[in-house]
């Protein structure tokens, strides 16, 4: 079968429309198609949409072909018998509290019957967003989660649909992954300014994540459409914290627990008292943009990641506030790129 375009590729929505379904060469076409979408100077997201919808229906494929009458659905039923919802799924990543599953239209999380205090957290923090000024909430409505709905299941699990942004958005991590470990300094500092903004209306309404890692992020990182229209470029590139919410505390409240890699890096108060405050979320920004550039620790910066940059993000000072670190930050970046702080968002992605 001839290979299709990229475009070809994403509107695909069976796997016949891409593969033989021949298990004996299906890995084979599989691999064709990922050579032809990997990662170069001169291909744009489109190629990482393209090379996704393949993993997708290759998957699919798999499942036709091993098991006629399976599909890759997640059957969800409320134990009140009111919600009966089938979803198709194409990722789920797998922690100590439960599932995160991944469809096209949403993002949902099945916790353990045994965490039902995690998610009752989840559902009271993820339901307490308020609209403070347009000016912030402009910069940070796509970053919220959007709860479609929550209900205790009938084997005594619990399950939060939210409802993704219209626009294509994947896990950060699976950029990452794609991306080879890293990505550029630029695109990093795009996804920077997100989170900052993000932490400066957490800031507001008196809210800690505890839980900002790449794992509970999510990545829009192409153009996208709404009500007709194409938005301005501050609202193009959106930076979904979709996860960790089960952690979250209102600032200053007694913390219930958090990932070990935000753990590692809190304040020595903060380990000590098990209060949580600011300086929480800020270093934990400062370590996912690390990790973004390659170098989790700080250790070894590639040469073009520009010297102000790197030197404030191996610092643990933080300010008083969001909006005060999101000041210093500001400056940083007029440092590191003095001539321009972003680029187009149908960029490569390196």
């Amino acid at each position: 079968m001839k290979l299709k375009t990229a475009d070809e590729v994403i509107r695909a929505t069976s796997p016949r429309q891409l593969f033989e379904l021949n298990l004996d060469t299906l890995e084979m076409q599989r691999d064709e198609y990922l050579e032809l979408f990997k990662p170069a100077p001169y291909n744009t997201v489109k190629h990482f949409m393209a090379s996704q919808k393949v993993i997708q229906l290759y998957r699919k494929a798999l499942e036709l072909l091993e098991a006629p009458d399976h599909e890759s659905t997640l059957q969800l039923v409320s134990k009140d018998g009111q919600s009966d919802c089938s979803y198709n799924i194409y990722n789920f990543y797998d922690s100590k509290l439960g599932t995160m599953y991944v469809s096209d239209a949403n993002i949902i999380f099945v916790v353990h019957s045994e965490y039902k205090e995690y998610y009752e957290n989840y559902i009271q923090k993820a339901s307490s967003f308020t609209k403070i000024s347009k000016e912030i909430w402009d910069k940070v409505k796509y970053s919220l989660p959007k709860l479609a709905s929550h209900f205790e299941c009938e084997d005594g699990d619990f399950a939060i649909i939210l409802k993704k942004p219209k626009n294509k958005i994947y896990p950060l991590r699976e950029i990452l992954e794609y991306c080879g470990g890293s990505l550029s300094a630029e695109v990093v500092t795009s996804i920077l300014t997100r989170l900052h903004y993000f932490a400066c209306y957490l800031d507001l309404i008196g809210i800690t994540h505890n839980a900002i890692t790449i794992d509970n992020l999510f990545f829009a990182p192409g153009n996208f459409v709404e009500n007709g229209q194409k938005v301005t470029l501050d609202d193009i590139r959106i930076v979904g914290v979709y996860g960790g919410w089960f952690f979250s505390t209102w600032t200053d409240e007694q913390i219930k627990g958090m990932p070990k890699e935000i753990l590692d890096i809190a304040p020595a108060s903060v380990k000590e008292h098990g209060f949580s405050n600011f300086a929480v979320d800020s270093l934990a920004i400062k370590r996912i943009a690390r990790e973004l550039l390659g170098d989790p620790n700080g250790a070894h910066f590639r040469t073009d990641v520009p010297e102000p940059l790197a030197t404030w993000l191996n610092s643990s000072s933080v300010e008083k506030n969001a909006y005060e670190q999101f000041g210093i930050y500001d400056e940083v970046l007029s440092q590191s790129f003095p001539s321009r702080r972003f680029v187009p968002l149908d960029i490569s992605i390196k």
